[in-house]
């Protein structure tokens, strides 16, 4: 409706003509004008804002996700798949080993085409993912080609939607991954980051998940009837 609103005026100037234009704008004046065209503006804005999906008219945040695990295991306790969730975004421990005060990174065994699971807890719009790379340069070239899978499947990633695809440059400290398919974000509880090949090993500081979560729908409640029937009634 706004849209034939918006349409509506634009076709009546045109088909007035450049002389009819030019009168019409005497006779509305500067402030008539002005009011015209904060009219259009206003019902653009609107109809811009009615043709955007639902799940981008929310705010992005942050969505903390509830556990991690790697296909086949931790690598060790201490750079288990937990360690890609704890908030430390740039490990400060060069190995697996006991350090007093150290943060760590989560690593998992080598093996063919590696995943680290994510659980967000429910049903979450994926945006983007923000990934930090192990910072020890010994291992930041690990990252390299990369996807990421989001769906309802947790026993593997593959059996979800993939939404991106990249290669890390050998030396990226960080990497801010889209996560749209078809032009918006993609749904799911699980998120994977998976390197595809043999022999890969996921080493990495952490990953923050970004997108919305999916408004819980409430299942509308039965009616309840009567059910004596008044005398009265006749029926």
């Amino acid at each position: 409706m706004e849209l034939q609103v918006l349409l509506g005026p634009l076709a009546l100037l045109e088909l007035l003509g450049l002389l009819e234009l030019l009168e019409l704008l005497e006779l509305l004046g500067l402030l008539g004008l002005m009011m015209l065209l904060g009219l259009l503006a206003l019902l653009l804005i609107k109809w811009l804002a009615r043709r955007a999906p639902p799940n981008q008219q929310r705010s992005v945040a942050l969505l903390p996700a509830i556990s991690a695990a790697f296909l086949g295991g931790d690598k060790n306790s201490r750079c288990g798949a937990a360690r890609c969730i704890d908030g430390e975004t740039s490990a400060t421990s060069g190995a697996c080993k006991e350090i007093e005060g150290a943060t760590y990174f989560c690593m998992s065994n080598a093996q063919s085409n590696p995943w680290l699971r994510l659980d967000l807890g429910r049903d979450c719009i994926v945006h983007e993912v923000h990934i930090y790379n192990r910072p020890t340069p010994c291992c930041r070239s690990a990252f390299g080609t990369h996807e990421i899978w989001v769906g309802s499947v947790a026993t593997s990633a593959t059996d979800n939607t993939r939404c991106y695809t990249g290669t890390a440059a050998s030396d990226a400290l960080s990497v801010v991954d889209p996560c749209i398919v078809g032009g918006t974000g993609v749904t799911g509880r699980y998120l994977y980051v998976r390197l595809p090949g043999d022999d890969r090993t996921i080493t990495l500081a952490e990953v923050q998940v970004h997108g919305t979560v999916v408004a819980a729908t409430v299942a509308p409640t039965a009616t309840s009837f009567p059910t004596t029937i008044s005398p009265a009634s006749g029926t």
